[in-house]
């Protein structure tokens, strides 16, 4: 995992600053929101979370048709500000399902070696705006199929306890 994390600092020091800057700074808005917001903006949250998992489920059942698109996610979202509490009960119950699948294996996640995440030395030339965007969408797609396989590689009853404490946390 040291490894693992040597090789990030060194990929993030070549890299161009506003490439990070903008997704850093959403991010720190999102989790200030969500800390100092708490249950005032439930609402929200709730609207959210529901129109952004009907969008998720459309696109997979509905095959791309557009209204279908835009009316289920609008529709969810709604129907997730009438039914605030249960729809952040429910997103709880999938964090921690979330939690108990893998956690346990991302203690044991290592990245795969490949000659583009090598450790580079410090002193090369650092990346051009095109060459970062490239270098996060590259190890996006790394990342994805180490989550993938990952996944993959819980065994059936993790997914039976997870189901259970899922079950458990939203009752």
């Amino acid at each position: 995992m040291d490894e693992y994390a040597a090789q990030l600092q060194e990929g993030v020091q070549r890299m161009l600053p506003i490439v990070l800057l903008g997704p850093g700074i959403a991010l720190v808005m999102a989790g200030l929101f969500m800390w100092l917001g708490g249950l005032r903006f439930l609402k929200a949250v709730a609207a959210v979370t529901a129109g952004v998992a009907g969008l998720i489920i459309t696109w997979l059942l509905s095959g791309g048709q557009v209204m279908i698109l835009v009316l289920c996610p609008v529709i969810m979202a709604g129907l997730g500000m009438v039914m605030n509490r249960l729809v952040v009960v429910l997103l709880g119950a999938v964090i921690v399902a979330g939690i108990v699948l893998i956690g346990p294996s991302l203690v044991q996640m290592d990245m795969p070696q490949t000659e583009e995440n090598r450790v580079q030395p410090a002193q090369q030339d650092p990346l051009g705006l095109l060459d970062s965007i490239a270098r996060v969408q590259e190890y996006a797609r790394e990342v994805k199929r180490e989550i993938r396989n990952m996944i993959a590689s819980i065994p059936p009853g993790r997914k039976t306890v997870a189901l259970i404490v899922a079950m458990a946390f939203a009752a």
